[in-house]
């Protein structure tokens, strides 16, 4: 049976310039795709010369990889300042969910555990229905890691004694990690996901019994307008500076401070109320 190879890029948060479209053109003789905002390139035989994962963070936000043979990868670049390894941390799974610094950037990388084995999945398209998973992840939903966590560790589970253990976080030595609430409702990008890593509906069913429906819901507009209104004038500034430079996933920053600083508890709401009864008073 001949090899087929499968690499797609996507810029998620800015375009790439014509300089960047014509380096990207020349890393190899293959590319099929490569716009301001893709990049796809395939292989019957022989291979991408290039580290995959470089590309990424040189020039893009999200790649898959998939290979005729049941290989297949996931990947996201991140600002280095939006995830936090120690959040990740109880995800990471060697060979599988793996996190690193790569220059100013965070790359976390998704892998099918078993390359030697899968059926083929169609690639072409799949990138593009699963790149909603990158903004889950920047506001620390973590369904995806956790999902691929428990097919992965069940995977090694059966190898080791041979057996469908019912206990999907008891089947691996180890520990499992925190179980995100929503599993009941995985949404389209997550169902892509699952359909991509080959992960068993029964044990996404599993997992979802009795798993909580999200209970953080967004800020209102309303409380939105207090939260911001509590900012210091010097970080209001800060980042309306960074905005005008165009600083990536900016929006989703902003989100994590105002979550922080005015947390759904009885006394950040009062020093949120407080700062915006004081605006009004001193305007």
């Amino acid at each position: 049976m001949s090899e087929y190879q499968y690499y797609e890029w996507l810029a998620l948060d800015t375009l790439l310039t014509d300089a960047q479209v014509g380096a990207v053109e020349r890393l190899s003789s293959h590319m099929d795709v490569v716009t301001e905002a893709q990049a796809v390139v395939t292989y019957s035989y022989g291979d991408f010369k290039h580290d995959p994962l470089k590309v990424l963070v040189n020039y893009f936000d999200a790649f898959l990889y998939a290979a005729n043979w049941g290989a297949r990868t996931l990947a996201f670049r991140f600002p280095k300042s939006l995830l936090t390894k120690k959040a990740l941390s109880p995800y990471l799974l060697e060979d599988v969910i793996e996190l690193k610094i790569v220059d100013s950037h965070w790359v976390l990388s998704l892998k099918s555990g078993d390359e030697g084995g899968g059926d083929w999945v169609e690639a072409e398209g799949m990138l593009n229905r699963m790149a909603d998973i990158r903004r889950q992840i920047s506001n620390r939903d973590y369904r995806a890691l956790y999902l691929l966590w428990l097919a992965e560790t069940k995977r090694r589970a059966s190898w080791d004694d041979g057996d469908d253990d019912d206990d999907i976080e008891g089947s691996s030595q180890c520990e499992a990690p925190p179980a995100p609430a929503g599993l009941k409702s995985l949404g389209a990008s997550l169902s892509a996901f699952c359909g991509f890593f080959e992960i068993d509906r029964q044990l996404v069913s599993t997992a979802a019994k009795d798993n909580p429906a999200p209970t953080a819901r967004p800020m209102t507009r309303a409380k939105l307008k207090l939260a911001v209104a509590a900012l210091s004038r010097e970080t209001a500034n800060d980042y309306l500076l960074r905005l005008l430079s165009d600083e990536p996933q900016l929006g989703a920053k902003l989100r994590q401070q105002l979550d922080q600083e005015s947390s759904a508890t009885p006394t950040g709401e009062r020093r949120v109320k407080r700062a915006g009864t004081a605006r009004k008073r001193g305007a």
